[in-house]
């Protein structure tokens, strides 16, 4: 397995963002299994484990289930997984967007808290003094992408937190 490093996005101050991947070598059957998966997920169907195969005896399944690279499970969760995920995140939206999974809301925000380093979430609307009373420094003045705020000011993703004590 090889592993690569590409900036392909930008945050919301214009710096690129790394993504991280993994170039995972798979046969043939695991290559029709990862297309036949992707194109259900996209066409919306339910998708389920392979969990036999008719025209195999028990042992020989048995034995074959046992060598069976992990790679093909770990796609198919991952993919469920990000279905669900855009299933919570689309519920309680007017209409459906079809399958444009770009705005996606997710009720938490992700907060960098600095001088700790720390990546924190915390629910939507939360503000600075929420963020200063989870890592024990309420009553600090706060900076927000280097801004002195007060303590209401709320919160938005990717937000970068600093408290000068």
């Amino acid at each position: 397995d090889q592993n690569i490093v590409f900036p392909m996005q930008q945050d919301q101050f214009g710096r690129l963002l790394p993504t991280f991947l993994q170039v995972i070598d798979l046969t043939d059957d695991e290559e029709s299994d990862y297309w036949a998966v992707v194109s259900d997920v996209f066409d919306g169907k339910q998708l389920d484990y392979y969990t036999s195969r008719p025209s195999l005896n028990a042992v020989t399944w048995s034995s074959m289930e046992t060598s069976i690279n992990n790679k093909v499970r770990l796609l198919r969760t991952m993919l469920r997984w990000e279905e669900q995920l855009h299933t919570e995140a689309s519920f309680g939206q007017d209409k459906p967007r079809g399958k444009s999974y770009g705005s996606v809301v997710l009720g938490e925000v992700v907060i960098v808290c600095w001088p700790h380093g720390e990546i924190m979430r915390l629910s939507t609307g939360s503000t600075a003094a929420d963020a200063a009373r989870r890592v024990g420094l309420e009553g600090k003045l706060a900076l927000v992408n280097g801004q002195l705020v007060l303590p209401n000011t709320k919160l938005k993703d990717g937000d970068v937190v600093e408290f000068r004590i």
